[in-house]
């Protein structure tokens, strides 16, 4: 029985002794993702942003971040999923229909993507303008 005992407390701080490592807050969550970018671990990363997401609903970063590294797959259908909802959630932001606009681009629904970089070329994101631009496209 006594071994049985010290053999639960191990196994329970070796479960806790990560999260008290690491954190486990939605921002701790997103800064793991973004250190599992930076040298190719998307997928690993997603799960990061994942987790971050189900801490915090409306942490339109942790979107926004996934949705860059399902970009990077070439997972376009996930990466316009979660830039919808980190317009949802910051509507401002329009680094985010420019690149839900590469995504539709991608996907061969030129008008869509067109949609979108009017949208952040609106908002001065100059680098939808400068596409838009090159295109011949007014906005």
């Amino acid at each position: 029985m006594k071994k049985l005992i010290i053999a639960l407390v191990v196994l329970v701080i070796l479960a806790v002794i990560p999260c008290l490592a690491f954190g486990d807050s939605a921002e701790d969550w997103n800064n793991k993702g973004r250190q599992l970018a930076k040298p190719g671990k998307y997928e690993e990363a997603i799960d990061a942003y994942t987790r971050a997401i189900e801490l915090d609903p409306k942490f339109a970063g942790a979107y926004n971040n996934r949705a860059n590294n399902y970009f990077r797959l070439g997972k376009y259908e996930q990466a316009i999923i979660d830039y919808t909802k980190t317009i949802e959630l910051q509507p401002k932001l329009s680094i985010s229909y420019a690149n839900r606009g590469r995504c539709y681009e991608k996907l061969g629904k030129s008008q869509k993507a067109i949609n979108d970089y009017k949208t952040a070329a609106k908002m001065g994101f100059e680098p939808a303008q400068d596409y838009l631009k090159e295109k011949g496209i007014q906005w």
